[in-house]
């Protein structure tokens, strides 16, 4: 039985839906007693136990990367720093191993790099746009390639490298939702 969460997830949802994280917590305001009630079959009795809100709602929203990049450091880095945002993250050294990775697990971002053993980022970008099931998922290149190609690899966004972390991040977030 829930007590009063409905009408205020509803209302966070569609604000969420609207304007994201952001929206959905100035939607939800100041109602901090919302709760689910439960019944404990040994005490016989309810109690009320809190609703995260905003935890509720970054389970329903995917909000998964895939980084794509053959620097270790830098993989580490971006999977630490985006981890701390609350994001699930997986990371490849190549393409070829992105596109298995896509076979079984689908983010709602992909990170990618362009210059790059084994399959470079041009080569994924082309092999992602031709499957049907890949050719929607937002892709961010982040490279230091001057000659991009944007007609071939049509990216959501380009940042160059280096890169600032905080505009990364905005722009993932903004991707995401």
């Amino acid at each position: 039985m829930l007590t009063g969460a409905w009408r205020v997830l509803r209302g966070g949802l569609w604000a969420f839906v609207r304007g994201g994280t952001r929206e959905a917590a100035k939607a939800v305001g100041e109602e901090k007693d919302v709760g689910v009630r439960t019944q404990h079959l040994d005490a016989g009795s309810f109690r009320l136990h809190p609703l995260d809100f905003l935890d509720l709602l970054s389970q329903l929203v995917n909000k998964s990367l895939v980084v794509v990049d053959d620097d270790p450091d830098l993989r580490g880095v971006l999977v630490y720093a985006l981890s701390d945002e609350g994001y699930e993250v997986r990371s490849a050294p190549d393409g070829l191993t992105a596109l298995e990775m896509l076979e079984t697990w689908r983010p709602s971002v992909i990170l990618l790099d362009l210059m790059m053993p084994v399959l470079d980022g041009w080569g994924f970008r082309a092999r992602q746009l031709a499957r049907a099931d890949f050719a929607d998922l937002p892709v961010i290149v982040l490279s230091a390639a001057r000659d991009l190609r944007l007609e071939t690899l049509r990216p959501n966004a380009v940042i160059p490298k280096p890169f600032n972390l905080m505009q990364l991040l905005d722009t993932v977030a903004n991707l995401v939702h």
